[in-house]
């Protein structure tokens, strides 16, 4: 018996999610930015990588292999 979710193996129980073998992975399209970010407090980061496309693949990568497919402007670093 399977989940959907992929959650439960017949033989091992419930597992979490990064423990199982996952036959596909999910393509994720979406934007890639440099964000500059100020915290309450006035602590300022800049110069990270953000954008749609990275959040909702770091956050799809707790459940499955998550490839990102995006495209970036001239001026994108190559540091990244």
């Amino acid at each position: 018996m399977s989940s959907c979710m992929g959650f439960y193996h017949k033989d091992a129980g419930r597992l979490h999610p990064r423990h199982l073998h996952w036959d596909m992975s999910l393509i994720v399209t979406g934007t890639i930015g440099i964000d500059t970010i100020e915290t309450p407090s006035g602590e300022r980061r800049e110069d990270l990588l953000g954008g749609s496309g990275v959040y909702f693949a770091a956050a799809a990568s707790f459940y499955t292999q998550a490839r990102l497919v995006a495209a970036v402007g001239d001026d994108f670093p190559s540091a990244f």
